[in-house]
């Protein structure tokens, strides 16, 4: 009984939390789908979740609008492209600080420099970057989104795979190397795919990361390059306020994301299937 009771009570914890978490996107989803004059009226006095009269008004105008697929593109090319670099970049740097440096005092003082980076608040070089953009060309340019976005999201990516590197024995990989394995085939072979769960983890923070950035897109980009999160922000008028259509894009905007966690949720699952079986 005793135990029943914790049960019920953990499972009652999980499905408030979910709720809290779910809630603000529920809402914009219901109210996506909701005419303005019914989402105004959408009172505490005569307040309901579920649409009355449904619409997909807000949707078609979301189509309709300029720049639609040009932003969206942009945001899944760039978003994309960043998380496979900083994925890259990630763990041949983590597994480097991990598994080559011996020296504890010289991982330290990489983990110092990293740590510092990833404090850098983004405000004290915005300016800077924009006038070395201009200079070089590169303002509005989808390859500096990426370049920009890799730099900023490496160095807590490579904190992310170091603590998993960690936890892989450093028996394993001695003992490919009296086997005659290389540096290269046992981070490949051996240690890569026990940290699995972690790549996998790394990249959802990624592209999550990065499909949700606002002031850097908003700053550097122009028209060409421009990212959902900016183009949404700019359904504001002089006069008026498209929230039905801002919802609806905010419903849109988060299908990418949505897929890219389903993705790799699956492989976090194979990895630690794996893991665990391993040896």
């Amino acid at each position: 009984m005793k135990k029943n009771i914790k049960r019920f009570f953990f499972y009652l914890l999980v499905i408030f939390t979910m709720t809290l978490i779910l809630m603000p996107f529920l809402v914009m989803l219901s109210n996506s789908f909701m005419g303005t004059k019914e989402m105004f009226e959408n009172t505490s006095s005569n307040y309901h979740v579920i649409a009355r009269n449904p619409t997909l008004k807000n949707y078609m105008s979301v189509f309709k609008k300029p720049g639609f697929a040009n932003a969206l593109s942009n945001s899944i090319i760039i978003s994309g492209l960043s998380t496979i670099l900083t994925a890259i970049l990630a763990t041949l740097s983590a597994y480097t600080i991990s598994k080559l440096i011996r020296s504890k005092k010289v991982r330290n003082i990489y983990q110092f420099i990293i740590l510092f980076i990833s404090m850098l608040p983004t405000m004290a070089i915005l300016i800077p970057l924009f006038i070395y953009s201009a200079n070089l060309g590169l303002y509005d340019t989808k390859l500096l989104m990426i370049l920009l976005y890799t730099a900023f999201n490496t160095p807590f990516a490579i904190w992310i795979m170091k603590a998993f590197f960690d936890t892989i024995p450093l028996d394993l990989s001695e003992a490919a190397y009296i086997d005659g394995c290389t540096y290269s085939k046992v981070m490949l072979l051996i240690d890569l795919p026990l940290a699995l769960p972690g790549l996998a983890s790394m990249m959802i923070f990624t592209f999550i990361s990065t499909w949700n950035e606002f002031l850097l897109a908003m700053v550097l980009t122009s028209k060409n390059a421009q990212t959902w999160s900016v183009w949404v922000g700019l359904f504001k008028g002089m006069y008026d306020f498209d929230f039905g259509a801002m919802l609806a894009a905010g419903v849109i905007g988060t299908l990418p994301v949505l897929i890219m966690a389903q993705i790799f949720q699956k492989w976090i699952i194979e990895g630690l299937v794996s893991g665990a079986t391993k040896g």
